[in-house]
C-alpha cells in the first residue's frame, strides 16, 4: 500500500468522500474539455451518417495519423505514405494493406519507439493498460486523446436518455473504502459527479443487504461498472424480492468485461432499465457502443476495425482484431493486434 493510500484509509468517512469529490472534479477537468465538447456535438451529427461519410471521415483522419507517424513516431518512420483514389473504404483498406500488424509485444519492447517526438512528455497524460493479460503496457495519451474516449462513449449514454451530471451509482475496480472497514457504508460519494462508487470487495454475502438498502435510497438516474459486479448486486437484490421499479433508471452501461446473456437478463430485471454495453480498451484506440438491439457497432469516427479472419459463413466472420486509432497522437497504434476475437 502507498503512502497515500495509507492517508486516506486512515481518514473518517466525510473527508473520504471529500478526497473522492475531489478527484471527480480533477478527472472531470481532465476529461470534459472544450474539445469533448465539440467531438461530441460533432459525432453525434454523425450517429446515423451514411456509411459512405463515416469513411470519408476514417479516410481524412487516417491518413493524417500517417503523416504524422512518418513524420514524428521513429517505428514508422518506414510507413508507406496514405494511397491515393477516389473511392474512400478502397483507399482505407490498401493503405492498410501495405502496414504489418503491430504485435504487443513489439510495442512492449520499445514504447519509447512509438512516442512522437514533436509532444513534449509534459503536456502527455501518463497511463497503463491493466495488465489482465499479461504484463502492464505503460501508455501516453495527448489530452484530446483522452477527451474523443469519452466522447465516443457518452455519445451512446445520451441516446439512451443520459447526461453528463446524472445521478449515478457505479460498481468497478477502485479501492475506495479500505479493506479493514467492517460495517457499511461500503460506498463513498464523488458529490462533484453526483456519483457513488460502491467496493467490490466488500460485497460479500454478509455486506450485501446493505447494498441492496443503499440502491433503494440512493439518488441515481443510470448505473454503470463490470457486469460480474453489477450482476452479483443484481442478484442479491431479486434474491431480497427488492428489484428497482422500471421508472427510476434510464439505462444501465457495462463495460471493461464480457457481458454475458444471464448477466444481462438478471441486471435488466433488478435495476428496471435496459443495459448498453461498450468495447474499449485502455490504449485509446478501438470503441464499439451497443444500439438497442443489441448490436454492438463501431464508433468509426474513433477508430479503424480489422477482422483476421479464421472462419467464414454468409452471414458473419470470425477472427482476432487489428484496430487502428484515429485519437492519439501521442503514440499512435496502426494495425494493432489488440487480442481480442
Amino acid at each position: 500500500m502507498s503512502r497515500a493510500e495509507r492517508i486516506y484509509a486512515a481518514l473518517p468517512v466525510p473527508v473520504q468522500n471529500a478526497a473522492c469529490t475531489f478527484e471527480g472534479f480533477r478527472r472531470s477537468r481532465q476529461r470534459f474539455t472544450r474539445h469533448f465538447h465539440a467531438r461530441l456535438t460533432e459525432w453525434e451529427r454523425t450517429l446515423d451518417a451514411d456509411i459512405h461519410v463515416l469513411h470519408g471521415i476514417q479516410r481524412k483522419r487516417l491518413d493524417r495519423l500517417i503523416e504524422h507517424a512518418r513524420a514524428h513516431v521513429p517505428h514508422y518512420r518506414d510507413l508507406p505514405p496514405p494511397m491515393q483514389g477516389r473511392d474512400d473504404r478502397d483507399a482505407i483498406a490498401r493503405t492498410l494493406a501495405r502496414i504489418e500488424p503491430l504485435e504487443k509485444a513489439t510495442y512492449r519492447d520499445a514504447p519509447e519507439s512509438f512516442l512522437a517526438r514533436n509532444l513534449s512528455p509534459r503536456t502527455l497524460i501518463r497511463g497503463k493498460t491493466s495488465g489482465t493479460t499479461g504484463t502492464a503496457l505503460p501508455l501516453w495519451w495527448t489530452r484530446e486523446a483522452l477527451a474523443e474516449e469519452f466522447a465516443s462513449f457518452w455519445r451512446g449514454r445520451r441516446s439512451y436518455g443520459a447526461q453528463l451530471g446524472d445521478a449515478n451509482l457505479t460498481f468497478n475496480g477502485q479501492i475506495i473504502v479500505p479493506h479493514s472497514q467492517q460495517k457499511p457504508p461500503f460506498w463513498r460519494r464523488n458529490h462533484w459527479n453526483r456519483q457513488t462508487l460502491f467496493s467490490l470487495y466488500h460485497a460479500s454475502p454478509r455486506n450485501l443487504p446493505a447494498y441492496v438498502d443503499a440502491i433503494h435510497s440512493l439518488p441515481a438516474r443510470y448505473v454503470q461498472g463490470y457486469p460480474s459486479a453489477m450482476h452479483l448486486v443484481a442478484t442479491a437484490m431479486l434474491e431480497a424480492g427488492r428489484p428497482l421499479p422500471p421508472d427510476r433508471l434510464v439505462a444501465c452501461f457495462t463495460s471493461s468485461e464480457s457481458l454475458l446473456a444471464f448477466q444481462r437478463d438478471t441486471i435488466e430485471r433488478a435495476f428496471g432499465a435496459p443495459v448498453h454495453d461498450r468495447y474499449g480498451v485502455s490504449e485509446f484506440c478501438v470503441s464499439m457502443t451497443q444500439c438497442r438491439a443489441e448490436r454492438l457497432h463501431v464508433d468509426m469516427e474513433y477508430g479503424i476495425v480489422e477482422v483476421e479472419v479464421e472462419e467464414e459463413t454468409d452471414e458473419w466472420v470470425r477472427g482476432p482484431l487489428l484496430v487502428t486509432g484515429l485519437a492519439n497522437d501521442a503514440t499512435p497504434l496502426i494495425r494493432y493486434r489488440i487480442g481480442d476475437i
